[in-house]
């Protein structure tokens, strides 16, 4: 471990607050990746803190992955949008962490020992945020820094309800974090840095069973088409005609460059970090430009790396490094034409008062520029509230205009970031040597940023919230009260919207029901003509039928008449035949008796 690196008291900042959650919807983009399974899919978005994670989960989120209906308020620290879900962040905030006696910005390892006695009723509630919330979602996002060390509590509920994780492990330069913590939550590098390696580590362990993937937030920023590759290494694709080019158009227009703040250079002051940060960054570097990849070599350097992290952790109360020094010196260096030089210099030891230190000092004769550095520490931040030259004779000042030359690392505003041991701040030739200057005065606010969170510090913190605290409550009592009337707003056009749906869907409905029955009509309609033309066909073919009947009947009483006669006729006829067979019989026999008698 670095001797550079101090530790700090406790000064835990609010902009995480889960009061500042409202639902935000609209989110339904078209989906242009799809999966490799029949299974659901998490992407799992794991990252520390201030490692541009949000930037991410909302470039995944306009490409169509569902990050759920509602996340997290805006804030002025990520005006884009945290891209968390409420839900999973208040149960990780409010419940989980707490029964572990643990916190977001805790640097010590979690003891999961303490959650048994509150497992089950727990695991009950997280299934079913995550059931109700994702239901509909076949591939969804679920991005909370915590994640990173709270994974084995959150995978149990993802294994019974049979979704698969793919891991999404996003990380950015330590030092970058740090200096962003800095600013937002005031902590010090040491501990930012040990919060960066308890997030890295811990979801590095934590995720080697899964279908994992690695990001750089730099390679992202310098190849947004990265993402892609990444995600696909995991079974998830672009779905079939998606362009590339047209990823990189949605990350154009959501990437607002102007809030990338707080870059380094490749491995600045990497060398004054300890191993079990700066390796870890190395190899993962290495991991994600395809040099090295994870075999058990490699998770054995890991596994010591995190080690060393927890053994300094647990630690990291009892043992203070160094105390921060009560008294700030600085060295002012006066350049007559020859340059910079010890011997044209003075030192001041300043005693600040409530926080704030001021040089007032006369510029002498023929000075061309001069340079005031910071002296004993690594690393301080230089707040100037007030910095001009004056000639006292006739009360002439000219104010210094910001950003004032010097070799700070990040100039913010009117803060001044020197993340080395030789901080120099220069007021140059053409300003002193114009209109016969002969003093100059500086004041501001000093702050080590590698040693714990100073007195001053707090109090000026202090008086801010003493100053906010009733606007800040007037500006919450005016967003719950906007955000209730948004709500029945919203709730009313949600009814209106859901009304107007479904009479549209009716009116759909009737319009097809009278399309189909005016096509059933119209054939309905040909049918019946055509029965007509068959009936009235039907009808000739009968009258020309009875007209024949007629004819036939008259025919057949013809017939019959004369049937009748042609038989009386035949009666008599046989009646004669049988009377002259009779006669014949007879006249045979009296033939046959005179034959006998003739014979005889």
């Amino acid at each position: 471990m670095s001797g550079k690196m101090l530790e700090e008291g406790v000064l835990k900042d609010k902009t995480d607050s889960i009061k500042s959650l409202v639902p935000l919807k609209n989110l339904e983009t078209k989906p242009l990746f799809e999966v490799d399974t029949s299974k659901k899919v998490c992407v799992a978005v794991l990252g520390m803190h201030r490692s541009r994670t949000s930037l991410i989960s909302g470039v995944l989120t306009q490409m169509g992955i569902y990050p759920g209906a509602e996340l997290l308020l805006p804030q002025k620290d990520n005006p884009k949008g945290f891209y968390e879900n409420r839900l999973v962040v208040e149960f990780n905030d409010s419940k989980l962490l707490p029964l572990l006696r643990s916190s977001w910005d805790d640097v010590k390892p979690i003891d999961w020992q303490k959650l048994q006695d509150y497992k089950r009723q727990l695991q009950e509630e997280a299934e079913r945020i995550i059931s109700e919330t994702y239901k509909e979602a076949d591939l969804f996002l679920l991005k909370d820094p915590r994640l990173c060390v709270l994974l084995p509590f959150w995978e149990d509920i993802f294994a019974k309800l049979d979704i698969e994780i793919r891991p999404l492990l996003v990380f950015r330069n330590p030092i970058e974090v740090a200096h962003s913590l800095f600013y937002r939550n005031g902590f010090s590098i040491t501990k930012s840095l040990l919060l960066w390696a308890k997030h890295v580590l811990y979801s590095e362990f934590y995720t080697r069973k899964y279908r994992r993937c690695f990001l750089n937030t730099a390679d992202f920023i310098r190849n947004p088409l990265s993402i892609v590759e990444v995600l696909e290494s995991v079974g998830i694709k672009l779905k079939e005609g998606v362009d590339k080019h047209s990823i990189q158009n949605i990350v154009k227009s959501f990437v607002d460059e102007n809030l990338i703040h707080y870059n380094l250079p490749p491995k600045t002051h990497f060398d004054d970090l300890p191993d079990f940060v700066r390796l870890p960054f190395v190899y993962l570097e290495k991991i994600t430009t395809g040099e090295l990849k994870f075999k058990e070599d490699l998770e054995s350097k890991f596994d010591l790396w995190r080690s060393e992290y927890e053994e300094f952790a647990r630690d990291y109360f009892v043992n203070v490094i160094s105390q921060p020094s009560q008294k700030v010196i600085f060295q002012v260096f006066f350049d007559y034409g020859n340059g910079f030089s010890e011997e044209d210099s003075l030192r001041i030891e300043l005693s600040p008062k409530k926080g704030i230190n001021s040089i007032d000092l006369a510029l002498p004769a023929n000075v061309k520029q001069f340079r005031i550095d910071p002296i004993g520490g690594f690393g301080c931040v230089i707040r100037i509230l007030d910095f001009y030259i004056g000639n006292k004779s006739n009360g002439k000042r000219l104010y210094l205009e910001h950003p004032i030359e010097s070799n700070a690392d990040f100039v913010y505003d009117k803060e001044y970031t020197f993340l080395h041991e030789d901080p120099q701040i220069i007021v140059n030739q053409s300003i002193v040597c114009s209109d016969n200057y002969d003093h100059f005065y500086f004041s501001f606010e000093y702050l080590d940023i590698f040693s714990p969170v100073s007195n001053q510090v707090e109090d000026r913190l202090n008086g801010y919230k003493v100053r906010l605290q009733s606007d800040l409550q007037h500006k919450e009592n005016t967003i719950s009260e906007l955000q209730n009337n948004l709500s029945h707003l919203q709730t009313q056009l949600d009814n209106l919207t859901s009304e107007r749906e479904n009479l549209l869907a009716e009116i759909s409905r009737r319009d097809e029901e009278k399309n189909s029955l005016q096509i059933a009509l119209s054939e309905k309609e040909k049918q019946l003509s055509e029965l007509q033309r068959e009936l009235q066909e039907k009808n000739g073919l009968v009258s020309e039928l009875q007209n024949n009947l007629s004819s036939l009947e008259q025919e057949l009483k013809k017939i019959t008449d004369y049937s009748a006669h042609l038989q009386t006729q035949l009666n008599n006829l046989t009646s004669e035949r049988e009377s002259l067979l009779a006669e014949i019989s007879r006249r045979d026999e009296e033939k046959n008796g005179l034959q006998i008698a003739l014979s005889e």
